[in-house]
């Protein structure tokens, strides 16, 4: 909270309440989703950093939820908890070639019709893309990953990622729901995630 929002004779015992009244809210469920942060174990990372992913299809079968990316989906659908899981993994008898059959994408069931739901993408899509304190560029994507993400439309690869979102043709237009794949052994363990930092 800004100083000048509680600056003043009962500045103090103002700031004591508002607190208070805050912890009070998160321990009821009270605050809204959209002041919620994505939770995990660190709060710090180092400087070096993984690189970006590159583009890494299904070629196996194995339609078993890997740990990271079910966490993560925990993670996400706990800071936004109006929005849903469309799941993890897939059928192999199900056509077409994807990550769900090898248990390492998740769609995230959003509208695009919703600007409430367009503005949820948007502030997940900004704090997985932006530059971290050392000036690693992409540092969330890149931490937990992540090899693409498709929503409304648009698809942005980290294989590409300085092209940023490209048109998507794919028959599926993603519209109620954004898909986040992950690059493989990404999600073979807890990710990194702690909060949007």
């Amino acid at each position: 909270m800004p100083e000048s929002c509680w600056r003043g004779s009962r500045g103090p015992a103002v700031v004591v309440t508002v607190v208070a009244a805050l912890v009070l809210a998160l321990l009821a469920g009270a605050v809204p989703a959209q002041a919620r942060a994505i939770q995990a174990a660190r709060g710090r990372y180092p400087a070096a950093i993984e690189p970006l992913a590159g583009y890494q299809p299904q070629t196996t079968c194995s339609p078993t939820a890997k740990p990271g990316v079910a966490d993560f989906s925990r993670r996400l659908l706990r800071a936004y908890p109006t929005t849903r899981s469309l799941g993890i993994v897939r059928a192999c008898s199900v056509g077409g070639r994807s990550e769900h059959k090898e248990g390492r994408a998740f769609d995230w069931g959003v509208s695009a019709r919703s600007a409430a739901d367009r503005a949820r993408v948007a502030k997940v899509v900004t704090w997985l893309t932006r530059a971290d304190t050392f000036g690693n560029r992409f540092a969330m994507a890149r931490r937990l990953g992540i090899q693409y993400l498709i929503w409304n439309r648009k698809i942005w690869g980290s294989y590409s990622a300085a092209s940023g979102w490209r048109k998507y043709t794919g028959a599926n237009s993603h519209r109620d729901h954004v898909h986040i794949s992950f690059k493989r052994g990404a999600g073979d363990g807890t990710p990194l995630v702690d909060r949007c930092s």
